[in-house]
């Protein structure tokens, strides 16, 4: 709960603070960061907590007659950093954007939120770990009828309640992976529990009857510091969850993805998507927010391994059980080596690592699976040069699994898809080293392996190979893609000779040798003159501004020209980022295959890891029989 200080008069209060009023209002529970100018800037209760988590500086800002609230800001280049930091601590982070250019409207420009950011809810890679998944959780549960026994019916005795059913989904919204999952049986809430400390999820949604029970929460808290969101009980209703699944995946059951006859699983995985939609408002592709999130896994507990949270934590599986004594190790590196996916990690890429972390997170259990992985590892293994050379084609490789994540959000700049095309110029080498392969796993997965030579191809048609990190200031584009955007850049070109041949005219006309004509954005165009020359000075220049060794001067004909100049930089850049969205959206539309190919590639690296190390350490094949 927030609280404004009352004013006597709500005429007083200034346009902006009436409209960062508003937005908070809409998200009372969020830390608002409002985009200012180049800041983002914090008022009132969250300047307060801002300055005191994130180490700021609070000062005071006037907004009405007698009326200075607090303040505290960031940069806007490193907000990042900042939303990491509260991100980490468990705070919820809305983002208010500028929707208009300040320099084009004349009143209080436009604002709105563009997006709620929660710790299951990032996307940007500087706000996650690159070799660890990170989840949003979603929890339903059924209390099942009272179950009677024979005896206690002949008795008259009294019924127990019987062990309630639970519904478990999660989504990495930063790679796309969807799954869901339902528990039943009298040790649900256990097998519960021991899910959940094997997924590690960042945050967990939970109905208003869960986060009531005291014993649930106890339990819960027990597992990690995961942030805990709780929402309404409708978003928990299997036949609205199971509408909005089918609303998602344009389809009209959800028996293709085998959790039609599972209410529980679909009200989890619905009130999971029902939570990214309610925060993430700029999805890029209209008609189909999330286009990346295109599949939803179901599976049972009983398809892979159940080890319980004691035992997954004594077999040092991801984490060492201690800490290493003060003094020892290299900090976060030392810590991970000291468990088993830190042995066996010699991945090249993080998608790899992933892969090889999730494997040792959730051990197969089908015999034919594990013989088939077994194969693929052996063959890596005596064949030194065909791993080399996979490891060496995936070296340095882009996170192509998160890159379509951002992609399919809206979130992607040029230099990610630039990225997504060297990455992908790799997979037709891969598959030709791959083309010989023996082992059934191996050749399976590079028969599926998709070169994607038609998005590659796309992608280099439209982007220059270098392009700058900002999406809105133009030099995107390359030449002969767009007959439009090539005709303001030829007028944007005779405009630069204009002005050149314009410098030289007004040197020879006014006899000033050192006469330049320059640019900045507070003035525009304008002609700089030395003072000493200041005699020569045609009385048609109106003087502008004067400096410490010139004087600066328009004119009216620089004045009409800087005009037609900006209107075309203006629409050179607008069409440019138009012309970006369309190619960032056209990419988005093949979202399924990419991120096919991700996941094979992340295959091969984290196969291609385990068999380095056997090589390295002389590791031999265990046999797997009944």
């Amino acid at each position: 709960m927030f609280f404004f200080p009352a004013m006597s008069d709500d005429k007083k209060m200034t346009p902006m603070l009436a409209q960062y009023r508003s937005l908070k209002a809409r998200f009372p529970d969020a830390l608002l960061l409002f985009r200012l100018g180049d800041f983002y800037e914090t008022f009132e209760d969250d300047a307060k907590t801002c300055a005191r988590e994130l180490e700021l500086v609070l000062t005071h800002r006037s907004f009405a007659k007698g009326v200075r609230l607090p303040m505290a800001g960031v940069p806007h280049h490193h907000v990042q950093a900042y939303i990491a930091k509260l991100i980490d601590k468990g705070f919820q982070v809305a983002l208010v954007e500028q929707l208009e250019d300040p320099k084009k409207v004349k009143r209080l420009v436009k604002r709105d939120v563009v997006r709620v950011i929660t710790p299951g809810t990032v996307v940007e890679d500087a706000l996650l770990k690159s070799k660890s998944q990170n989840y949003l959780a979603a929890i339903a549960v059924a209390n099942n009828e009272r179950r009677t026994t024979k005896s206690q019916a002949r008795s008259n005795s009294v019924s127990h309640p019987a062990a309630p059913s639970f519904g478990l989904a999660f989504i990495d919204l930063s790679t796309g992976e969807f799954a869901t999952t339902q528990i039943d049986g009298a040790d649900a809430q256990a097998k519960l529990f021991d899910e959940l400390e094997r997924v590690q999820a960042s945050e967990i949604l939970l109905p208003p009857s869960l986060r009531a029970d005291e014993a649930f929460g106890a339990r819960l808290n027990a597992i990690r510091a995961a942030r805990i969101a709780v929402l309404e009980a409708r978003a928990f209703e299997p036949d609205s969850a199971r509408e909005l699944l089918r609303q998602h995946f344009r389809v009209q059951t959800l028996h293709s993805f085998g959790c039609e006859e599972l209410p529980l699983a679909i009200a989890a995985a619905g009130a999971a998507l029902h939570y990214l939609k309610q925060n993430q408002l700029y999805a890029d592709t209209p008609g189909a927010p999330l286009p990346h999130l295109n599949q939803l896994w179901t599976y049972a507990l009983d398809e892979y391994m159940t080890l319980d949270a004691a035992t997954r934590r004594n077999l040092e599986l991801t984490a060492p059980l201690s800490p290493l004594p003060l003094g020892e190790g290299l900090g976060a590196r030392a810590s991970t080596t000291r468990s088993l996916f830190g042995v066996l990690d010699q991945t090249e890429t993080a998608m790899g690592a992933r892969t090889l972390r999730k494997w040792i997170q959730q051990p197969l259990l089908d015999l034919e699976k594990i013989r088939e992985r077994q194969d693929a590892v052996a063959e890596l293994h005596r064949d030194a040069f065909l791993r080399a050379d996979i490891r060496k084609l995936l070296d340095g490789l882009y996170d192509v699994e998160r890159l379509v994540g951002r992609i399919g959000f809206g979130a992607a700049n040029a230099r990610d898809l630039i990225g997504l095309k060297r990455a992908l110029l790799r997979i037709p080498k891969i598959k030709a080293r791959l083309h010989d392969a023996q082992s059934k796993h191996l050749r399976a997965l590079n028969d599926a392996l998709d070169e994607l030579d038609d998005v590659r191809q796309m992608i280099d048609r439209a982007l220059v190979d270098d392009p700058p990190l900002l999406i809105k200031a133009g030099g995107l584009i390359k030449e002969n893609f767009d007959p439009a955007l090539d005709a303001l850049r030829d007028g944007a070109a005779e405009s630069q000779a204009w002005l050149a041949a314009y410098e030289d005219q007004e040197r020879q006309r006014t006899g000033i040798k050192n006469l330049r004509v320059r640019y900045n954005e507070v003035f525009g165009f304008f002609i700089e003159a030395p003072r000493r020359d200041a005699k020569l000075i045609p009385p048609e220049y109106e003087r502008r501004a004067t400096i410490s060794h010139a004087e600066r001067y328009v004119t009216a004909e620089l004045k009409a020209r800087e005009e037609k100049i900006v209107a075309t930089q203006d629409r050179a850049q607008d069409l440019e980022y138009e012309l970006f969205v369309n190619v960032r959206r056209a990419t988005a539309s093949h979202a399924a295959r990419l991120q096919t190919a991700a996941h094979i590639l992340a295959q091969l690296d984290a196969l291609g890891s385990l068999a380095e190390i056997a090589a390295r350490y002389n590791y031999v094949q265990p046999l797997v029989d009944d």
